[in-house]
């Protein structure tokens, strides 16, 4: 298992808040440099604050931010690519990858008007495999340990009546199984899964963004 340390960096999606503001702040806290990805840009430069503070106390004179902020649409594959560039042209490297980010869709299936659906599968799922393949082509290429990390729902596991779509795109989220890498060092690959009903933005269930996962859209 990868050892936190001071030098290190993250890329962490859905960072501006709830469990991905969470992470990105505790990686601070261990002197590890942040890339907060996400579409809320006060909350993520909130965090970028945050962080920033935590790891002067590891690191002092640097020519270069400890943490940053990349507003992204993670449905949109550009905006995506830009994000991992803009983390490799800030720290030249990425040790730990966190997919983070995550939404629900409120309305009933059958009665959803919006297209909300497709947009669901775009954000918990298909987001979540180009950040994860990204993440690996980079760590294969610089040959040398690193972390990939998707957080996941129960309801991958416990599916639920009243968000089927949700529920569907977190048994399909990729899992360490999905990742076999024949060059050594392989990247670290795990899935972590919380309860449904813990870490709920109480704002986000208000306003119909979604479940803490961390993205504003």
């Amino acid at each position: 298992m990868m050892q936190l340390k001071a030098g290190l960096s993250a890329l962490v999606t859905g960072g501006a808040s709830e469990i991905g503001r969470g992470l990105c702040i505790a990686l601070a806290q261990n002197g590890i440099f942040v890339t907060v990805v996400d579409f809320c840009e006060d909350r993520g430069e909130e965090v970028v604050a945050i962080s920033q503070k935590e790891n002067l106390k590891f690191h002092s004179g640097l020519k270069f931010p400890s943490a940053i902020f990349v507003r992204c649409d993670l449905s949109n594959k550009g905006q995506v690519a830009a994000a991992f560039k803009k983390h490799m042209d800030v720290y030249g490297s990425l040790d730990i990858c966190i997919n983070c980010a995550g939404i629900s869709n409120f309305v009933p299936f059958h009665e959803d008007q919006t297209d909300g659906w497709t947009h669901a599968i775009n954000m918990n799922l298909l987001a979540v495999i180009d950040c994860t393949y990204r993440a690996i082509k980079i760590l294969e290429a610089e040959e040398k340990p690193g972390v990939v990390i998707n957080l996941g729902s129960a309801s991958g596991l416990y599916p639920t009546r009243t968000d089927p779509i949700y529920s569907a795109t977190q048994v399909a989220c990729p899992s360490p199984s999905s990742h076999k890498s024949a060059a050594p060092p392989v990247p670290e690959f795990l899935m972590i899964r919380r309860r449904p009903d813990l870490g709920m933005s109480t704002a986000a269930m208000k306003e119909g963004e979604g479940d803490a996962e961390g993205v504003c859209a």
